[in-house]
């Protein structure tokens, strides 16, 4: 396997992994699909489904919703910790998770 060792799911497909979610990589070595860790199984994806990275993330994964999402609006985070979501509002340089507790940047240069 190459360096990547993470995967985050920046645009929808025909699976239906939601964008800003993080999975760990399993395989990368195919020039079309990248396999991840999903629930503890393999799960194969389109590799212009996600961006590949070599550590997992730091701080809140930000997606941008159009339509707004029903219960988190239109921009919402998914918590680098604990893989939570919550809403976002534009100005906020941190967030708590409502789940894990833990408090981390929002990483809005890298909206999905």
């Amino acid at each position: 396997m190459s360096e990547a060792q993470w995967a985050e799911i920046v645009r929808l497909c025909i699976q239906r992994l939601r964008r800003g979610s993080w999975y760990r990589v399993l395989d990368a070595s195919a020039p079309d699909t990248v396999t991840l860790d999903v629930g503890g199984a393999p799960f194969v994806v389109d590799r212009g489904c996600v961006t590949l990275w070599a550590e997992r993330p730091t701080g809140w994964s930000v997606v941008r919703e159009d339509p707004p999402n029903e219960v988190l609006g239109p921009v919402y985070g998914v918590c680098p910790s604990c893989f939570e979501r919550a809403p976002l509002r534009a100005s906020e340089p941190e967030l708590t998770c409502p789940s894990c507790r833990g408090v981390f940047a929002v990483n809005w240069a890298g909206a999905v």
